[in-house]
């Protein structure tokens, strides 16, 4: 997993599946990011310029669905 992905998962993990709460958390690990990180977004902002937080949005989204999945695993294992 790239470090932009760790921080999807952290944001949704702090807010527990909620992607709306989520969106502030990734916003604030995004504002100081580690060197490494700081080329994946270089690479994001390349590609979808001014559309960066619908993109993001979008992913918090797709992470935050993985999320509720899982957690629905843990809970009913039989499933």
């Amino acid at each position: 997993m790239s470090l932009l992905d760790d921080a999807f998962w952290d944001a949704v993990d702090a807010a527990r599946g909620n992607e709306d709460a989520a969106f502030p958390i990734l916003k604030a690990k995004l504002t100081n990011p580690a060197p490494a990180l700081i080329q994946e977004l270089r690479w994001l902002r390349s590609r979808y310029a001014d559309d960066t937080d619908d993109i993001l949005k979008e992913a918090l989204g797709r992470v935050a669905e993985k999320w509720r999945a899982r957690r629905g695993e843990e809970t009913n294992p039989s499933l």
